[in-house]
């Protein structure tokens, strides 16, 4: 198993943070397979696309998916920090299925419900997102996963 990561997931970029509570902020995480970046998945890989910041709750999700044909993806919190390679404990991290869980990614847009959402609680860490695919993915840059989070502090 292989952690892939795009700008948020190796720290490069953050997504917005509010300076009070109350407030909605939104990110946009996207990851284009691509063969010059050296991006290639197996079905056992996962991409950390993104995080969602300490103390916040997502209220809105929307997966979107182009050019992966017959595959479908999970989509949730990863174990560890946030663009670490390993746990703490030094075994290997993981990525649940708390926003989407086997949502089809070809050509396909798909919004998480408002009860998956509310069921899910602000945490004092900042959370990675990952993705896992159903199936192997060749980098040629024609596959796209886009994923649209709202959340509240």
């Amino acid at each position: 198993m292989t952690i892939h990561r795009n700008e948020y997931g190796q720290l490069r970029a953050m997504p917005p943070t509010a300076l009070q509570s109350g407030v909605v902020a939104a990110v946009i995480f996207t990851h284009t397979f691509t063969a010059a970046k050296g991006d290639f998945t197996a079905a056992s890989d996962i991409l950390e696309i993104g995080m969602l910041p300490a103390g916040c709750r997502p209220i809105s999700a929307t997966l979107i998916g182009d050019g992966f044909g017959a595959i479908t993806a999970d989509v949730g919190f990863m174990t560890g920090q946030p663009g670490a390679a390993t746990n703490d404990d030094g075994s290997a991290r993981t990525s649940a299925d708390e926003l989407f869980d086997g949502v089809s990614v070809n050509d396909a847009e798909n919004a998480a419900t408002k009860a998956t959402l509310l069921a899910i609680s602000p945490s004092a860490a900042h959370r990675s997102i990952g993705v896992k695919l159903s199936g192997n993915v060749v980098a040629d840059g024609s596959q796209t996963v886009t994923v649209l989070v709202q959340y509240s502090y």
